[in-house]
């Protein structure tokens, strides 16, 4: 039976009130208010708290009272008090019973706000998602497990907002918490993001050391979600594949592979429990809050799931195109259709693309070129997917003679891959431009360009800590 935390503190003091007098009345509401969900979810927390700072050990406070054995399920949350119990047990810790009926309400909000912060960032709502994170930051009153997950919530936000150092500083505070409690599911977890967070500066090396120290953890940790086990997987793939490492790439693609099923298209009823449990929050609904914040927060995480699953098999078709291009181009058209199954429009896309680029490489330019159109027409401009289809439709021009227009989609590539700072993209459009303006015989054109070639590849290696 649920009842409201807010009827919760006034029954209580109703029976505070006549208890003394009729206590046999009084029965049936303890009764009512023990089952009900999340009571003692707080309480023996500050219970227990409040008699270490008395100095008293559970024997003590049991005295007279109830058992030891009893205390401790009380302070564990197995257990919850009857009315004359948390009187006695107030009154030997000198603490209003008011206190412990307050800590209970404001333990339920800060959940609610907690579960309600983990729906908006699971639907990528990073900044609102933020600001929720942060106003608990506030509260001393999480355990050290609870502090450091709220830390690496808050980090994960700041890293998609760009705010790398915040981010950083979090992640060493919560990998300090988590190393302390020996807490290996934690460590890995705060390593990848670490590792996230120095992919996104362009710092590869490093954020190979900390998805190996993530992946070095694997072994001690006996039941680990394969989810987590799987985007430390799928980054150190991606990582030596710009490496230039496709056999290594293709180990921890496939491993990630094994870990990964397929679920159902779930993005809708995401959002309408997202809607819900925001709905609950300000309506002051704690408790209703909480249950669509968890569906919410559930059917976003197996989407995430489903993505991962098809981000993994698009990377082993891409490192299999030298082996079997028509495997490769069955596994893309699969994958294409996945995310368009699940409503992921620019991954598919972006799939698209690969496809069109692998249908040059065979010399069908008529179906390159259709595809070609129907990316560069959905893709966001100025994206790297968009850069890589406008560079794949410019090979096609050269080499069905369209040789000026391929110079001025390769020259619009070359901008888009310096926006977003990928210097091995850009070194390898160099040497294609350089390569066109030789066939228009324009040879100080081409040995301009692959003067930046070359430029462009010193920057690639010292963006990797290879050279300095």
């Amino acid at each position: 039976m649920f009842i409201p935390i807010q009827v919760k503190i006034v029954v209580y003091k109703i029976i505070r009130c006549y208890c003394q007098k009729k206590p046999n009345s009084c029965v049936g509401l303890i009764y009512l208010l023990q089952r009900s969900e999340g009571l003692s979810l707080k309480l023996g927390e500050r219970i227990r708290e409040l008699r270490i700072t008395k100095g008293l050990t559970q024997i003590d406070l049991a005295k007279g009272l109830v058992t030891p054995s009893m205390i401790s399920q009380i302070e564990s949350g197995k257990a919850n008090p009857s009315y004359h119990v948390l009187s006695e047990i107030s009154k030997k810790l000198e603490t209003p019973l008011e206190n412990f009926l307050t800590d209970i309400e404001d333990q339920m909000n800060q959940q609610s706000v907690m579960k309600v912060a983990r729906a908006l960032f699971a639907s990528q709502k990073y900044r609102k998602a933020a600001s929720m994170f942060q106003s608990l930051l506030k509260y001393p009153s999480f355990s050290l497990e609870q502090a450091a997950a709220l830390r690496l919530d808050l980090s994960e936000c700041y890293l998609h907002e760009a705010q790398f150092d915040q981010a950083e500083h979090l992640c060493d505070e919560a990998f300090e918490m988590y190393r302390r409690q020996n807490n290996a599911v934690g460590m890995i977890r705060t390593l990848h993001l670490l590792g996230q967070l120095e992919f996104q500066q362009k710092r590869f090396h490093v954020a190979i050391y900390y998805w190996r120290r993530a992946h070095e953890l694997f072994g001690q940790v006996e039941f680990l979600d394969p989810f987590a086990q799987s985007v430390v997987l799928l980054d150190l793939g991606n990582v030596y594949l710009q490496y230039g490492d496709p056999a290594l790439a293709t180990k921890y693609f496939q491993q990630a592979d094994e870990l990964l099923s397929d679920t159902t298209h779930v993005e809708q009823i995401t959002e309408a429990y997202l809607g819900m449990a925001k709905s609950a929050l300000k309506a002051g609904a704690f408790e209703k809050a909480c249950e669509f914040a968890d569906h919410s927060t559930s059917l976003a995480t197996a989407r995430r799931h489903i993505k991962a699953s098809i981000d993994v098999k698009m990377r082993v078709a891409t490192v299999q195109v030298q082996e079997n291009l028509d495997e490769a181009l069955s596994l893309l058209a699969d994958c294409v259709n996945r995310y368009q199954k699940h409503n992921f429009k620019v991954e598919a896309i972006d799939a698209t693309g690969k496809i069109a680029r692998l249908h040059l490489q065979k010399g069908d330019f008529e179906k390159c070129f259709e595809l070609c159109e129907h990316c560069i027409s959905e893709l966001p401009k100025n994206t790297l997917a968009l850069a890589s289809v406008v560079r794949t439709k410019a090979i096609a021009d050269a080499a069905t003679g369209q040789i000026d227009r391929a110079i001025s989609e390769i020259d619009a590539s070359i901008a888009m891959f310096q926006t977003h700072e990928v210097w091995s993209e850009v070194a390898e459009t160099y040497s294609i431009l350089g390569d066109l303006y030789h066939k228009q015989g324009e040879h100080d054109k081409a040995i301009l360009a692959l003067h930046q070639m070359k430029k462009y590849i010193e920057q690639n290696l010292k963006s990797r800590g290879i050279i300095l």
